[in-house]
């Protein structure tokens, strides 16, 4: 019997949670891109993530309103996922992973042995090492 009753009782709860999850949102996109997706943002709120033009995928960096590409050197598809508050982000270059240093400007390769790609997905530490715990390694399976 209660159960007809349940989506009178649960319609209630529902109202009150979308009311609750009201807030201000900001519209990301790249100017030129097909599509925008921010993946990440540290403290000083410096919002990185991926857009995709006709030239292929790119990292970007928004920083006081401003876009900076970052692409791995040498490679179609770029990715940006991550920034720590010591201005690292971290991304995908398929097929490797990499660290970026905002102030040096400097490219790390990051790349599990035995991996097909290396993806780096989480958080960098305080020292302004990658953390290795977030490092996945995929290995691609083939099929006969």
């Amino acid at each position: 019997m209660l159960s007809r009753f349940a989506p009178i009782l649960f319609f209630p709860y529902l109202l009150i949670t979308m009311a609750v999850a009201q807030g201000t949102y900001t519209q990301i996109d790249v100017p030129g891109a097909s599509v925008t997706e921010a993946t990440g943002i540290n403290k000083a709120g410096e919002i990185v993530g991926t857009y995709v033009d006709v030239a292929g995928g790119h990292g970007f960096l928004l920083r006081n309103g401003s876009f900076t590409t970052i692409d791995y050197p040498g490679v179609q598809y770029s990715y940006a996922e991550r920034i720590n508050d010591q201005d690292q982000i971290i991304g995908l270059a398929e097929p490797l992973g990499y660290l970026y240093d905002l102030q040096t400007q400097v490219f790390t390769p990051i790349s599990c042995p035995g991996a097909t790609f290396t993806y780096p997905w989480g958080s960098i530490t305080r020292d302004r090492s990658p953390d290795t715990s977030w490092i996945r390694p995929l290995t691609r399976l083939a099929s006969r």
